[in-house]
């Protein structure tokens, strides 16, 4: 299938309803050559970009009521706090609402059966609880029940200063997170370290594999489950379940003796999560994690070529920087040389976290091993960064783009891979999951 004909899913995936849409690729995709398939995941992708919808996803949000006089809500559910969601959410009979709370209000043990009386804010609309009333013992919530285990085992192990650096690594919860560090990291552009990512799901991956490998003949079960966990603490972002789903794919595949290749896998797991949720099109997560990982693999092949396979990073800073440019209006390529310095860094705190973090109290006897060694990665890190912020030259901010951001990022990313075309795997390829 060459490039005329991929124009008509495209058109398809436009004229049609999401899920329709989308599933016309379906159509087109046994057909299509490996080159030809990228080219088809690139334009449904864009079709569906191209429709201009709010594609934020099923996530709970506070109802927006602007303009309208302040008012009392009284609201009966069920307390919940999942995984990314930042003020927590009430399970009602109708759906979720998402609250904020006044300075005041204590939060329940989420599970926990509730009655709210919140009150619409007339500036935004949305909810601010003011009164909550207990109406029953919590029950068990998973896994709000054991982050809160894991919050409380980060601040036992650690200084008060590294609290927040660690949840964010952690959890991917940055509340805490001084805001020195944010900065400094986006003064180095290496901002995308404290965002869970591929890169976190890789990392511990690795040392799961390398701790179950000693026990277990078979590490596939013990590393599943154990990433299962870290994912589910974290969150279902985009780019954790992009590298969870890519992970399965390869272990499936393995377990065949069909292992896949790096972007049959991507564009599966892409595949699966917009046919999930077709809404994830136009999420900013979202695309930056493919783009970042299909620029990588790229990037990768074409530096193989004269042996240098270790430039692949490079690719994702060429996949993401339109985008970024078009939507936080700056790009720091200084990123590409300070992410491998910080690297480490973050493979110990994850490491020892896997080790004396997730499992709770289970392991406090690694207590005086482990505290000190978290502790120390976690300031290691804080100071390397603040040492990198000083020695980092100013972002650059590019003028407007005259075409949508994400629209470049594709044609780009779309050359790389184009000029990739014929070069063998990289290395780099069989650790991204």
């Amino acid at each position: 299938m060459h490039l005329p004909p991929l124009i008509l899913p495209a058109l398809l995936a436009l004229a049609a309803p999401p899920p329709w849409g989308l599933a016309s690729v379906f159509l087109f995709w046994r057909r299509a050559r490996p080159a030809g398939r990228c080219a088809l995941g690139a334009l449904a992708v864009a079709a569906l970009l191209a429709r201009g919808e709010d594609l934020s996803g099923p996530a709970a949000a506070a109802p927006t009521v602007r303009g309208a006089p302040a008012a009392a809500v009284r609201l009966t559910g069920v307390w919940r706090h999942p995984p990314g969601q930042r003020h927590g959410v009430v399970e009602t009979t109708g759906g979720d609402v998402a609250l904020e709370w006044a300075g005041a209000v204590a939060r329940p043990v989420p599970g926990t059966p509730v009655q709210v009386l919140a009150r619409v804010r007339q500036e935004d609309g949305r909810l601010l609880a003011v009164d909550v009333s207990s109406l029953g013992p919590p029950g068990p919530v998973w896994p709000e029940t054991w982050r809160d285990v894991v919050r409380t085992r980060i601040r036992q192990l650690v200084a008060p200063d590294h609290v927040g650096l660690c949840e964010a690594l952690v959890l991917g919860r940055r509340e805490d997170l001084h805001f020195e560090v944010k900065a400094r990291c986006l003064r180095t552009g290496t901002m995308h370290l404290l965002v869970l990512s591929g890169l976190h799901v890789g990392l511990v991956s690795s040392m799961i594999a390398a701790l179950t490998g000693t026990v277990f003949r078979r590490q596939g079960v013990p590393c599943g489950l154990l990433l299962l966990l870290f994912v589910s603490l974290s969150g279902p972002r985009p780019p954790l379940v992009r590298a969870l789903l890519g992970w399965v794919l390869d272990r499936v595949g393995a377990a065949l003796g069909r292992r896949p290749a790096a972007y049959p896998r991507l564009a599966s797991s892409a595949l699966i999560m917009l046919a999930w949720n077709p809404l994830l099109a136009a999420s900013l997560s979202f695309q930056l994690s493919f783009l970042a990982v299909a620029g990588m693999i790229a990037v990768g092949r074409i530096g193989q070529r004269w042996g240098a396979a270790w430039i692949a990073p490079v690719g994702a800073f060429l996949g993401t920087a339109p985008l970024c440019a078009s939507t936080f209006g700056e790009i720091q390529p200084w990123g590409v040389l300070w992410t491998p310095l910080l690297a480490p860094f973050v493979a110990v705190i994850l490491a020892t976290s896997v080790i004396a973090v997730l499992p709770g109290s289970a392991a406090e006897l690694l207590d005086p091993l482990t505290g000190p060694i978290l502790d120390g990665a976690l300031a290691g890190f804080e100071s390397a960064v603040a040492v990198l912020a000083g020695l980092s030259p100013e972002t650059l901010r590019p003028t407007q783009l005259p075409i949508p951001g994400v629209l470049l990022a594709l044609a780009l990313v779309g050359a790389l891979v184009f000029l990739a075309r014929e070069q063998d795997a990289s290395p780099w390829e069989n650790w991204i999951p």
